[in-house]
């Protein structure tokens, strides 16, 4: 996974989608449903797809960081629309996905071969906060 932090990528636009709606429901059940659609193409484009969804979802949860009550109902609406251990995982992945990506470029997500989802939720908090770290202890020569 540090490889795809460390290499060099050709810029890429990142192709942001938008959420079209303004309250914080509408935008979680918009995401929701991202997670939800059956994604054709290969693995790799439904991993890219996957990671830009829990991108979204941690922004999403970033911003209602401090309202316990949003993120409870959050929660709630998460375990309905999915089952309850996709929906752990992909809160536990959307808030590592946002952390890793915010302080980069976004952009890394489409070129990403080692960082899924699942390799970001099985990390260890240690293992995570290394990752986190890469760019300030990255050696330059």
């Amino acid at each position: 996974m540090m490889k795809d932090l460390n290499e060099e990528q050709p810029n890429t636009f990142f192709q942001a989608e938008p959420l079209l709606t303004f309250t914080w429901k509408d935008q979680a059940n918009e995401i929701s449903n991202w997670f939800n659609q059956e994604i054709r193409g290969s693995q790799r484009e439904k991993q890219v797809r996957t990671l830009k969804t829990c991108y979204y979802l941690g922004q999403l949860l970033e911003e209602f960081q401090d309202n316990s009550k949003v993120l409870k109902e959050m929660k709630n609406l998460f375990k309905v629309s999915l089952e309850k251990r996709r929906a752990y995982n992909l809160w536990k992945g959307a808030k590592r996905t946002y952390q890793l990506f915010q302080q980069r470029d976004p952009s890394l997500l489409y070129w990403t071969q080692y960082i899924s989802l699942n390799n970001l939720t099985r990390l260890t908090i240690d293992k995570f906060e290394k990752l986190l770290d890469l760019e300030t202890h990255k050696v330059h020569s």
